[in-house]
């Protein structure tokens, strides 16, 4: 039986234009989200000492990748905190042809709830504040022209 090869030369530009396109990828990923969920209604401000809110809470979560390098434990203060990181990359040429690619990557990472818990010198609470922040923003978008909610509840 004979395969016909008729069809191949107006296929061959459409399987190397395949090869050549790459692909694209968008993901989105929060990192400590059990943060959102903290039981703080037994701090009593004035009362309640540093070892009781850790013992009951844990220590705080380690902030990967957080670009400000805040420091989540300190002698002063607590700092729980719940992050998104939205990521988008087009991959061209995908190194198929000839071992050349492009790639185009976009990574954008904002603080979406965090508590912080001060403690006075002799290690007692002396505020507890939650902080919530809704951003608003389009991929590619610089970070001074979005639109931000932010949500405080202070106690």
């Amino acid at each position: 039986m004979r395969v016909p090869t008729d069809h191949f030369p107006r296929l061959l530009p459409l399987v190397l234009l395949g090869l050549a396109l790459g692909g694209c990828t968008f993901s989105r990923i929060v990192a400590n989200d059990h943060v959102r969920r903290l039981e703080t209604s037994f701090i009593r401000i004035g009362e309640t000492d540093r070892q009781t809110v850790i013992h009951r809470l844990g220590p705080p979560p380690a902030l990967v990748g957080d670009r400000r390098r805040v420091n989540a434990y300190s002698p002063e203060r607590l700092r729980y905190v719940c992050s998104e990181t939205k990521r988008a990359r087009l991959d061209l040429g995908g190194g198929y042809i000839g071992g050349i690619g492009f790639t185009l990557a976009w990574e954008d990472e904002q603080p979406i709830c965090e508590w912080v818990i001060d403690f006075d010198r002799r290690g007692i609470v002396t505020r507890v504040a939650k902080t919530e922040r809704g951003t608003l923003w389009k991929p590619f978008q610089s970070e001074t022209s979005r639109s931000r909610l932010v949500y405080r509840e202070r106690r």
